[in-house]
């Protein structure tokens, strides 16, 4: 819930290891080695696609329909 100026250490379930990120000005999301998303942060109008509208402090993992494949995310 604070603004940082310097990168912090983020912990995903099972020690995912990243393999693309995209950052907006307030959320972030990436796609996992084992082609999982993950999204955090603002999340006031839905936009991190986890189904609510709740801030997001850690990665949540998104649920892809029919578990088809994500090749590219972008935020902004």
């Amino acid at each position: 819930t604070l603004d940082r100026e310097n990168p912090c250490l983020l912990k995903f379930p099972q020690n995912e290891k990243i393999k693309f990120i995209a950052c907006g000005d307030y959320h972030s999301m990436c796609i996992t080695e084992s082609n999982q998303v993950y999204a955090w942060g603002d999340n006031d109008c839905g936009q991190l696609g986890v189904g609510d509208t709740e801030k997001r402090t850690n990665p949540s993992l998104v649920s892809i329909p029919n578990n088809e494949p994500v090749a590219l995310i972008a935020s902004g």
